[in-house]
């Protein structure tokens, strides 16, 4: 497992450890696209910077929307 594998994965867990102490449902969104960001490290581990960081952005964006904006 490289260096980025790690990264991605303790940033999910940090994220997800702040959304458990804030309780705002927000940083959530983003704790579980940087562990899904790991996973595809894990299964893929020759991704480059640029599409992990494009794989996290859309993927924590697209549910936050899912979870905020689809109510309308």
């Amino acid at each position: 497992m490289g260096a980025a594998f790690w990264f991605w994965l303790l940033l999910g867990i940090a994220l997800l450890g702040a959304e458990w102490k804030l309780g705002t449902l927000f940083i959530l969104w983003f704790g579980v696209a940087a562990e899904f960001v790991a996973l595809m490290l894990w299964l893929y581990p020759g991704a480059g910077w640029d599409a992990q960081l494009f794989l996290w952005g859309v993927t924590g964006c697209t549910l936050v929307w899912s979870r905020f904006g689809s109510s309308r």
